[in-house]
């Protein structure tokens, strides 16, 4: 009886290996026909009416990151003990930290601008007051237990 048992073992795993062969197909066959019935009614609209499918696409796009930007808000506001706490801790340092990135590089592309058209004595006291702008905005506008 031992070759019985072996034969059915040898016979349990084989079946074992086709089933599993056989449910990996089926679940790729499964994403293909979804994929298609997915893909084939937004080809269909994208070829037809092509703007107003960007428009869809844009407006979708536009909600999405809309619901992502207030979920991340409503979790961030309610970690920080509210809107207000995270408004004045989070968001007003990103934004003076963009708004001097904005700044400075306005003020680069103006003395390149007079630098090109020749105006390099505009060019360099701009120059030359965004430094010191800059230099003070980094060293003096700060009490000392707020440098770093």
């Amino acid at each position: 009886m031992p070759f019985v048992d072996a034969t059915r073992t040898a016979a349990r795993g084989l079946w074992r290996g086709i089933r599993g062969a056989l449910l990996a197909v089926g679940i790729l066959v499964t994403i293909g026909l979804l994929g298609l019935a997915l893909a084939l009614p937004l080809w269909a609209f994208a070829s037809l009416e092509p703007r107003a499918y960007t428009w869809f696409a844009l407006a979708l796009l536009g909600g999405g990151l809309g619901f992502l930007i207030v979920r991340g808000v409503a979790r961030a506001s309610r970690r920080d003990g509210g809107f207000a706490p995270w408004v004045r801790l989070r968001v007003l340092p990103r934004v003076k930290k963009a708004g001097l990135v904005l700044g400075f590089g306005a003020a680069a592309y103006a003395v390149a601008l007079l630098l090109v058209r020749g105006l390099v004595a505009a060019g360099v006291l701009t120059a030359a007051s965004a430094a010191a702008l800059g230099m003070w905005l980094r060293f003096a506008s700060r009490k000392g237990s707020e440098r770093r």
